[in-house]
């Protein structure tokens, strides 16, 4: 099924994809140095409705997971790099789980054959291989926070 964006008018149609799944009210950070990823999955995960920030950094990262914590609205998923330039994505997951127990943590990795499950597993995290197809990435989002 096309459907069509109604504020174009009438001689000016765009077919829109449906929604693959519906993050309707989720608040996801994610985290990594490569913009052109970022930008990418920001864009799809807002089109299927959840509210997404994104940062490059370790520092940043830490700073926001703060101040929504204590605004008393918390993030309900993170998805990381693995590997970052000023902190590694485990380091980053072990300082914010020691402050939230609640915050699913996604570790997304080029090198995922090179990790130890046992480090994903410390943190309570999952680890995603990329490249992810943008439809996996949506698919596993939807799984993440269905779990309770």
């Amino acid at each position: 099924m096309t459907t069509t964006d109604p504020s174009l008018s009438d001689s000016v149609k765009c077919p829109l994809p449906q929604k693959l799944n519906s993050l309707d009210a989720a608040r996801i950070l994610l985290v990594d140095d490569a913009p052109e990823i970022t930008a990418l999955f920001s864009i799809v995960l807002q089109r299927e409705g959840a509210t997404v920030w994104v940062v490059d950094d370790s520092q940043s990262t830490m700073n926001l997971h703060q101040q929504f914590h204590d605004i008393g609205q918390p993030l309900n998923l993170i998805i990381l790099d693995w590997m970052m330039p000023d902190m590694s994505g485990l380091d980053l997951a072990r300082f914010i789980r020691a402050k939230d127990d609640q915050v699913k943590i996604v570790f997304l990795t080029a090198y995922y054959d090179l990790i130890h499950q046992e480090q994903v597993e410390e943190v309570r995290g999952e680890l995603w291989a990329k490249p992810i197809e943008i439809k996996t990435l949506v698919d596993n989002v939807g799984q993440v926070l269905s779990r309770v």
